[in-house]
Order: structure tokens, then C-alpha cells, then sequence
């Protein structure tokens, strides 16, 4: 216990997801104060981190019930009853939000559905239901189909990003100084890192529309200007 006490201490606070600019330790950094961790502290790490964060260039071509099953097998590999709940709060927030993608794409069928967690059998039963019969179950689902009816995609990711950060805080903060409180605190990290990405992403989309129109401005300046030499 006394590793995880020096190394909590070690690790600064992070800013809100609102209001959060930049990281107050690089990747490096973090991973330099994450080495006091034994290796079998940091493979638990390490596979919970891949759970949370799944890769965005997986294998389309393996089916959403391929991709249950490894996620399952990949679980019962997480020692810590604490963390485990926390992942499978996580896959109930993404298995809600496939479901509402999958309905709206594919015109109401189910047959391809495939997810986890406790809501998983409620949504199959009221798959044709707005809201999947969650309206006084789950309130947070409700909010999050709100979103998705109101096609605000940005608004949706926020939304999501808060309960997922509002979910291990309370749960760092209710395992002080244990290893449980590190690995809440390095996924919330990973929050804060895709928040500040996802700003970024806009800015620069634009940044890129500007330089492609100011390329455009300099192209027809630069053949205006040929064109006057042979004048």
C-alpha cells in the first residue's frame, strides 16, 4: 500500500472536463510516476486501459458479437472486483449508445445487436420503444437518447465523457491511496486527453480550410501576376 500512497501523492489534479486545456503531465511523465507500480500492478493497468480505450482502427471486419465475446473473455482477466465494476458501467453507456446507432442505420432490426451489462436484455425487449423502456430506469440513458434524437453528436460525446468522469472520481475518492484510486486516476486522464483532442479536432478543420483557401488566394495571385508580366 505504501507504493500507491507515494505515487498518489506524487500525481497532481486534474483539471475539469470543462475546463480542461491542457494535460498537467505528458504521457511520459505519467508513465515515468506509473514505473513504482509492480508488473503485475501494471499489466492490470494496461489491460483496463485497452477495455476503456478500445483502439479506434480495430477489425470492422469481425462482427459487434466477435467483438463481445473478446471484450468478456479480456474482463474476467481484471482482479479487482472495483475496477471490473467500473468497466462494465463503461460498456453499459457504449452498449446503449451502439443500440441507438444501430436502430437509427438499420432501420429498427435487432439482429445484429450485441452488447454488455445489466440493461443489455432491457433494450432487446424494447428495442422498438424511443427510449428502450429506460424513461424511469435509467435517467442518465435518458438524457444520452435526448442527445442522439436531437442529432447532437458533439453534445452526446460530452455527456458521455462526464458520466464515465463522474463515475471514477467518486470511486478514487471512496479508495484512497490503493491501487484502485491509480487506475481511476489514469483513466480519467485518458478522458481529459480525449476531450482536449476532440476540441482540437474543429480548430483544426478550420486551420485547414483557411490554409487551403489561402493556397488558393496565393495560386491566383501567383498566376495573375504572370499573366501581367506579358502584358
Amino acid at each position: 500500500m505504501a507504493q500507491y500512497l507515494t505515487l498518489m501523492t506524487a500525481l497532481p489534479s486534474l483539471p475539469s472536463l470543462e475546463k480542461a486545456t491542457q494535460l498537467p503531465l505528458s504521457r511520459i511523465a505519467l508513465e515515468r510516476r506509473l514505473s513504482m507500480l509492480s508488473p503485475d500492478d501494471s499489466q492490470q493497468l494496461a489491460l483496463i486501459e485497452q477495455l476503456y480505450f478500445p483502439p479506434l482502427n480495430r477489425g470492422w471486419d469481425q462482427s459487434d458479437q466477435a467483438w463481445v465475446r473478446q471484450w468478456q473473455e479480456a474482463m474476467d482477466a481484471v482482479q479487482s472486483p472495483v475496477l471490473l465494476e467500473r468497466l462494465r458501467y463503461h460498456f453499459e453507456l457504449r452498449t446503449l449508445l451502439a443500440a441507438l446507432r444501430l436502430r437509427s442505420a438499420s432501420q429498427g432490426r435487432i439482429s445484429s445487436f450485441a452488447g454488455l451489462g445489466r440493461w443489455r436484455g432491457q433494450i432487446q425487449r424494447h428495442w422498438f420503444e424511443p427510449r428502450f423502456g429506460l424513461d424511469t430506469l435509467w435517467p442518465d440513458a435518458v438524457r444520452l437518447c435526448q442527445a442522439f434524437e436531437q442529432q447532437q453528436s458533439g453534445l452526446l460525446e460530452q455527456m458521455l465523457n462526464q458520466l464515465l468522469w463522474r463515475d471514477l472520481w467518486r470511486c478514487e475518492q471512496q479508495h484512497h491511496f490503493m491501487f484502485e484510486a491509480v487506475v481511476c486516476f489514469v483513466l480519467r486522464w485518458g478522458l481529459v486527453e480525449r476531450q482536449i483532442k476532440n476540441r482540437a479536432a474543429p480548430a483544426l478543420t478550420r486551420f485547414q480550410a483557411q490554409t487551403e483557401q489561402l493556397m488558393r488566394s496565393a495560386d491566383s495571385l501567383s498566376a495573375w501576376l504572370k499573366e501581367a508580366e506579358h502584358v
